[in-house]
């Protein structure tokens, strides 16, 4: 009868504890759904924030991007990186432009590159850019380029290598169209010949009229001798 007694008593037991169990269950369910409620909710206001700043520099970037791409077209020049880790080119838009072309027309290579080069430049520009491979920099280079249409234009290149955050490098590079600064320069250049040639021409008038008007200003002091 103890026997019958002690196992009645854990029975009964396990009976309170599993009826406790159920009513404690529907509690803690609800609790449980309260705050993964909270973190769905905290969770989504934290992505709406994160997205909303996204946005936000995104649309700078955006702006960045126009205002530089104005600023180049009307600088009349073109950017360009060479990543050293796969030696892979990336060109801005206008540099194709600088070479008559659309934008992204062709595959960025320094080959493609050189097909527009001038051949009595493309040596000194190939030298270049073997070097810079090696010194990791491009001192200014001056080249000219032959366009499709058969207009030359001369073109200023230099770059210098950027390393990320990450230890990526890269050499950033810049592209001007000089080609107005040339033609100014040649013109300054014909100018400054012209007024030198005139000049010598000048001298040369006065150093004849000078030698001519000696011989008469000796007559005319001979003359005034002899009338004092």
């Amino acid at each position: 009868s103890n026997i019958i007694r002690y196992e009645e008593n854990i029975l009964n037991f396990q009976k309170e504890k599993s009826y406790n169990g159920l009513i404690n269950t529907p509690i803690i369910i609800y609790v449980i759904l309260i705050i993964t409620l909270i973190i769905v909710l905290y969770t989504y206001f934290r992505t709406s924030k994160n997205l909303k700043k996204l946005e936000s520099k995104n649309e700078s970037l955006e702006i960045f991007k126009v205002a530089s791409n104005q600023a180049q077209i009307a600088c009349k020049h073109g950017n360009w990186s060479l990543f050293l880790d796969d030696l892979r080119y990336e060109f801005s838009d206008n540099l194709y432009r600088l070479l008559g072309e659309e934008p992204q027309s062709f595959t960025p290579t320094s080959e493609n590159f050189m097909a527009f080069v001038h051949p009595k430049d493309l040596k000194k520009l190939r030298k270049q850019i073997k070097m810079m491979l090696v010194a990791k920099n491009l001192p200014p280079v001056y080249y000219r380029i032959i366009k499709k249409n058969g207009e030359i234009s001369h073109f200023k290149t230099f770059g210098k290598i950027i390393t990320n955050k990450y230890g990526g490098t890269k050499i950033l590079g810049t592209t001007r169209d000089i080609t107005e600064e040339i033609d100014h320069y040649k013109l300054l250049e014909e100018r400054n010949r012209t007024l030198e040639r005139k000049n010598k021409e000048l001298n040369s008038f006065n150093h004849v009229a000078s030698h001519d008007l000696q011989e008469p200003l000796r007559k005319i002091q001979t003359f005034i001798s002899r009338l004092e």
